[in-house]
């Protein structure tokens, strides 16, 4: 509270913050109560005093959202042989966990990991927040002896022959 202001004089408040929170980010800048347009962090000061009305003034901060998803998918066991395991007859089974991070600054909503070799749609995440990571853990498919007999060329993402190609993908 500024107790007295002389015609033609001025007072500054110096370095005013405020900390963007989560949920800014995630709402593109349009939870604030004096929202102008998505996009954009907008706030408003107003400076009143017994004499006057109210007086305010508005700024507008751009809202950068980057929504980014990551996924690793590691070998932990193949036929009992740990994850350096080969694929050596019909019916080894190989076991996989697969990782998906928020690597990006806002909230993921239903991210879905799919794997095409162990059976389509594994698992969907409702909400990921940034930095999190979520983890399906000991998906397994079992090979046949048409993987044996192909040299590992008969899956949907086949890459080289001699491999047992199988990719995962997530998405939000």
């Amino acid at each position: 509270t500024v107790l007295s202001l002389a015609p033609g004089a001025s007072y500054t408040v110096e370095d005013v913050t405020y900390q963007v929170t989560l949920a800014d980010m995630d709402s593109n800048g349009t939870l604030e109560p004096d929202n102008v347009a998505p996009g954009l962090l907008d706030n408003t000061a107003v400076a009143d005093s017994d004499e006057t009305g109210p007086v305010d003034d508005s700024e507008d901060v751009p809202v950068d959202q980057n929504p980014s998803l990551t996924i690793d998918k590691v070998v932990k066991d193949v036929g009992g042989d740990g994850a350096d395991g080969i694929i050596d007859e019909a019916g080894d089974i190989i076991t996989y966990d697969i990782e998906v991070t928020n690597t990006g600054n806002i909230t993921l909503h239903n991210v879905t990991i799919t794997d095409p070799l162990t059976g389509g749609l594994l698992h969907t995440v409702l909400s990921l927040a940034p930095g999190a990571s979520y983890t399906v853990e000991d998906v397994t498919y079992t090979d046949t002896q048409d993987d044996l007999d192909s040299n590992g060329t008969l899956e949907p993402d086949n890459v080289a022959p001699g491999l047992l190609d199988n990719t995962a993908v997530a998405d939000s």
